[in-house]
This record gives structure tokens, C-alpha cells and sequence, in this order.
């Protein structure tokens, strides 16, 4: 599944790249976090795919995120979607201006097309609107200027992430005692205001958090604002934290904070669309008789080319249950010399064969050769001669290659 997270241009740019930072680095290798853009947002089916959906701090708090996308993320979340947002500050009002919801208009007399409008969100249970935009009552007394300053915040679990970054001078109003909000953490100051929370918003879940948790400690431009505390192991306790939220947020991830395990190309696997079964056996012919492809023993053979050597293996073979059985392994994941990383496997799935779910679980096979069969009788391209097959029936699919990993061409 997929973490998205929304790169449209209403977002700050550092914001952005700090979350994208942040989150791969404590969700790998169990999510996968993607940039998403305005036009991927507003046309791709990527709903299906995306476990959680992120909003980078704003670049302008006056009239909140105000965007085409705005209707699809509110879609998103009333149908069980999960949605985050950095640097929040938000209110929860009984009613809205005019203008504020209309969200089922467009403009335009040739050419139809979604209206800007303000994200907002109503609960249901309270039957409350919750907003973005600014007002007077989130502003935060203590930083009226918006300059960035050092927070320190108090999880409902009592652990003290002790500095946390933070560039907004707004608040979260309105959300205390309210039955459907979760407080997941308090500034750790005499007003002990809301910091972050999630709140059930119809079927999905909407994460507010005030402060920039998605800004690294040991970088700039914190870490010149700490130099007089321990950085590292207020960075650990960051990390701690946001790996918190996101178990909050329901994402299936280990109860400790392990590091992520290295970038050791795993094991990849040469499939093809089941309709077509014999186009694996096919591809294999063809390289079994080229002058460059060996046999040096039993059912193994070796590509050599002058990046990498690729070992070949019969996808039910032992050899490739151990290849299996040793990439789910954290002591296999070293990082190591890319010189060290040889030889490249190739799980050979003959016969219309296709990994189970839990080999590849950042890529759903079965789910990828239905679309491409539905959207080629869509087209109504017909199927290819013998000897040839369509764009995307052959498939060679690895979840951790290297940088100068090289492909097998025709």
C-alpha cells in the first residue's frame, strides 16, 4: 500500500521534502511513500492503493488549502480514507460562510472544470464543520509573528518527544471534548493546549498535527536552534513519536523503532499475463541462446553483462525458496559495498505462474494483469501474433534494485 503525499503547489517546498524524508524513513520497508501532484490527485484511481494521504504544511494560512483537490480528499476520507496534516491549525465551527462547501460546482462554459474551494470537513456525530482557514481564534499568542521556535510536546502515552519543530503561530480550536477526536499529544507548557489529534470524520480518519514533527532535528534549519541539548536523541524521540501517530492511524507497523533494514537488491520476478502463459518459457528461450547466457549448473543460468551478473532460477526451485526465505531477513539487509551486491536473482514463473501476495507486498500482481487485461478489451486492441506479445504482458518486477542495476532488453 501506499503513502501519498500531496505536492501541489499550495504546499511549502520544505515542508514537502521534509515529510517525504521523514516518513520513508521510518516506513520502509513496510509502506511506500510517493509524492502525489495536483493532476495525478485530481485524475488517477489512486485511491484504491493509498493507505494514508498527507498534507505538507500550507503555504498560506489566510484562507486555508484552497484547491481543486479539495473535493477528492474530502471524498477520500467520508469513504474510510486516512489523512494527515503537518503543520495544522484548524477550528471547528457549527456552521460556514457562504461560498465556504460548494463543492459540486465548476466554471467554465466550454470546457467544465472543478472549482478552487476551501477544504473542509463535517462530522457527522457532532455535526460540525472543521476548517482551515485563519481566525482569530487559532492564532497562537505566544508566536503572533510565525517565526519558527521550539516546542516541547506530552503524548497521551506520557512520552516526552522534548523538541519538536514548529514555523506556524496557530492552533487547533474547538476539538477538546469532542466524542468522535482522539488527543494524541499536549504542548507541554502552562496552557497545555491540543497539539495533535485524529478525529473520525464518517468513515475515515482526519490527523491533525500542529507542530512541524515532519522536520528532522539533526538537519537545518533545527539544528542550529539546538545546540545547546542533545540532538540525536531528541531525534530519536521524533521518530518515536510520528511512528506513534501512525500506528494511531491504524498502519501495521512493528511496536519498536527498529531501523530500517538496508538496500540490498532482493530477489526479482520474471512473470507474464496468465492469458498468455507460454511468454515467460519464450523469453527464457531466447536468452538460453545467446552466446552470453551459461549454464554452471543444474537449472541455473547466468547473464553476464559488464554491470551485473543475473542468476536465473526456476520460480518453485530450493534455491529460490531460500533466496525467499533469506530477503525477509533484517541480518541479510546490510548496506555493504554495491560491489558486493552480485549476483542479481531472477525467479523465473513459468506457465502463467504469479507470486503469492505476501512475496511481493508492495506490488499486487494479480491486480495489475486484470487491469491490463480490462483496459486492452477497453481499447479493443486485439491480442498479439505467437511469437509477440503486448506492452506490459512480460513483466519483470523487483520491490529493491540498485541504482546501476541493468535491465534485460529484447
Amino acid at each position: 500500500m501506499n503513502v501519498l503525499v500531496y505536492s501541489g503547489s499550495e504546499v511549502a517546498p520544505n515542508s514537502l521534502a521534509h515529510a517525504l524524508t521523514s516518513l520513508r524513513s521510518v516506513l520502509f520497508p513496510h509502506f511506500t511513500v510517493q509524492p502525489i501532484s495536483q493532476s495525478a490527485l485530481l485524475t488517477q484511481p489512486w485511491k484504491t492503493s493509498c493507505i494514508l494521504l498527507v498534507l505538507p504544511q500550507i503555504q498560506s494560512a489566510e484562507h486555508g488549502f484552497v484547491s481543486t483537490a479539495s473535493r477528492h480528499i474530502r471524498e477520500y476520507v467520508e469513504t474510510g480514507g486516512k489523512f494527515m496534516v503537518f503543520g495544522a491549525g484548524a477550528s471547528v465551527r457549527s456552521r460556514l460562510g457562504f461560498g465556504s462547501d460548494l463543492t459540486g460546482l465548476t466554471i467554465g462554459l466550454e470546457e467544465a472544470r472543478p472549482l478552487a474551494l476551501p477544504l473542509t470537513f463535517f462530522d457527522n456525530m457532532t455535526k460540525r464543520y472543521v476548517t482551515f482557514d485563519l481566525s482569530e481564534d487559532n492564532l497562537e499568542e505566544r508566536n503572533q509573528e510565525g517565526s519558527p521556535i521550539i516546542v516541547s510536546l506530552v503524548s497521551d502515552e506520557g512520552t516526552i518527544p522534548t523538541h519538536v519543530y514548529q514555523t506556524n503561530s496557530r492552533k487547533l480550536v474547538g476539538f477538546e471534548g469532542l466524542s468522535s477526536v482522539s488527543i494524541l499529544a499536549r504542548h507541554a507548557d502552562n496552557d497545555n493546549s491540543v497539539s495533535c489529534l485524529a478525529m473520525k470524520i464518517d468513515n475515515g480518519i482526519l490527523a491533525l498535527l500542529n507542530p512541524n514533527i515532519e522536520y528532522p532535528l539533526n538537519q537545518e534549519p533545527v539544528s542550529s536552534l539546538l545546540s545547546s541539548v542533545d540532538v540525536e536523541s531528541s531525534e530519536t524521540s521524533r521518530r518515536r513519536f510520528l511512528r506513534g501517530v501512525l500506528r494511531k492511524l491504524d498502519l501495521d507497523l512493528p511496536d519498536n523503532d527498529t531501523p530500517a533494514v538496508g538496500s540490498r537488491p532482493l530477489p526479482q520476478f520474471l512473470t507474464c499475463t496468465p492469458r498468455h502463459s507460454t511468454i515467460v518459457s519464450k523469453i527464457v528461450n531466447t536468452l538460453s541462446q545467446s552466446q552470453s547466457l551459461s549454464l554452471t549448473g543444474e537449472n541455473l543460468k547466468v547473464l553476464q553483462d559488464a554491470e551485473d551478473k543475473f542468476h536465473f532460477h526456476p520460480f518453485q526451485s530450493e534455491e529460490s525458496v531460500k533466496l525467499l526465505a533469506l530477503s525477509g531477513r533484517a541480518e541479510t539487509q546490510d548496506h555493504g559495498e554495491i560491489s558486493n551486491w552480485q549476483p542479481k536473482h531472477i525467479l523465473v514463473c513459468e506457465d502463467g505462474m504469479l507470486p503469492e501476495r505476501q512475496m511481493t507486498p508492495l506490488f499486487n500482481f494479480k491486480l495489475y494483469f486484470e487491469a491490463l487485461r480490462s483496459a486492452r478489451e477497453q481499447e479493443r486492441l486485439k491480442d498479439r501474433e505467437e511469437d509477440s506479445w503486448g506492452i506490459g504482458e512480460a513483466l519483470l518486477y523487483g520491490e529493491v534494485v540498485t541504482s546501476t542495476q541493468t535491465m534485460l532488453a529484447k
